[in-house]
């Protein structure tokens, strides 16, 4: 499935949403992709998912016994999270959380006005586009190099993480410009993103050497 037949089809079966699912566990690496969950945002009440690599921990023995009538999907969702990361230790560095399906199109909305100021501000200030691209090398990323052996967390990493990139533009940026302020916004936005860190930073196990900071 693409990207958007994902979304379809998860709207097919929740009714075009009316009828939506209370907790939506992508289960899979790079799932937690903003493009990803905009598609899906109103097929669920709350989704779990991962940015990075999802380890396969499995560990579904762990969170049923949290699934229980009385727990709301809030509460699932982070046991979830907190069950998922307690079956694995300091090697398997990973980044997964939650986040309720009617905050997503507001941290699209701010990524978007993001996207704005910051092309307002390269076409109007020369030292925008080193700014824009220090911020960018100084976040974080998620290893898309898999099969060419890289496991390093930088480019030629196709994918950025949203925080981490909001905040190094805000310290790139004055206060009271439009990049500033918008990025401060996206971080806002990403409040709404709940997950537990206890095993984000660590040394994969496929190459120890290399150290991934998650948090």
């Amino acid at each position: 499935l693409s990207t958007p037949e994902l979304g379809r089809a998860l709207l097919t079966a929740t009714s075009n949403g009316d009828n939506p699912f209370d907790v939506l566990f992508l289960d899979g690496c790079f799932y937690g992709n903003l493009d990803t969950l905009y598609e899906i945002r109103n097929t669920a009440s709350v989704i779990v998912a991962s940015p990075n690599y999802a380890w396969a921990a499995f560990a579904y023995d762990r969170y049923l016994p949290h699934f229980t009538p009385g727990a709301t999907p809030e509460e699932m969702a982070q046991a979830i999270v907190d069950e998922y990361q307690a079956a694995l230790d300091d090697t398997h560095p990973n980044a997964i959380f939650w986040v309720r399906g009617s905050d997503i199109a507001a941290i699209a909305n701010a990524l978007s006005n993001l996207g704005d100021a910051l092309r307002a501000a390269v076409s109007g200030q020369p030292s925008a586009v080193s700014d824009i691209l220090d911020a960018a090398l100084a976040g974080q990323f998620a290893d898309t190099t898999l099969c060419a052996g890289d496991w390093q967390l930088c480019p030629p990493d196709e994918q950025m993480g949203l925080r981490s990139f909001a905040a190094q533009l805000q310290t790139r940026f004055a206060p009271g410009s439009d990049v500033h302020t918008a990025a401060g916004n996206v971080l806002t936005a990403l409040n709404g993103v709940h997950s537990n860190t206890a095993n984000a930073v660590g040394h994969p196990w496929l190459k120890p050497e290399a150290n991934w900071d998650l948090s």
